[in-house]
């Protein structure tokens, strides 16, 4: 008896973990497009529907980029020297979490940097809702 309680208890204790991995898939909000095709960052720049979202006068780097979302990180590690990547932290590391990783996105970011300031301000935008995921500006002076 003490054996059929046992083997039950691992029988019960093993299907609930399968139970848990089963409903553990991710979903977003923002769903997996990577696949899907988009117009480039640059012609829907152009079109104008950014929410109010505009380059800085005199800005030393602007970027106009579709990418995937897990990329986003990266991407402006590459562009940006190290004293630019720790000011925009603020741009790369307040993850949506409802966003997939796999989902592809609008990235504008404009940057004035100068003797007297260093000022930034972004928006990233869902290529297909075109609604912003985050968007944000700061400076230090």
């Amino acid at each position: 008896m003490k054996r059929l309680a046992q083997n039950l208890f691992f029988v019960v204790l093993l299907s609930s973990m399968f139970v848990s991995i089963a409903f553990a898939e991710e979903t977003y909000l923002y769903s997996d497009n990577k696949d899907k095709n988009f117009i480039s960052a640059a012609e829907f720049f152009k079109r104008g529907k950014l929410n109010g979202y505009s380059q800085l006068k005199n800005a030393d780097l602007n970027i106009q980029q579709k990418l995937i979302y897990k990329d986003l990180k990266g991407f402006i590690r590459s562009k940006v020297n190290e004293r630019y990547f720790i000011l925009l932290s603020n741009v790369y590391l307040n993850q949506n979490e409802n966003v997939s990783p796999n989902r592809q996105i609008y990235l504008y970011s404009s940057v004035v940097d100068n003797e007297e300031r260093f000022k930034y301000k972004f928006i990233i935008l869902d290529t297909e809702t075109k609604e912003p995921l985050a968007e944000g500006k700061g400076h230090k002076f």
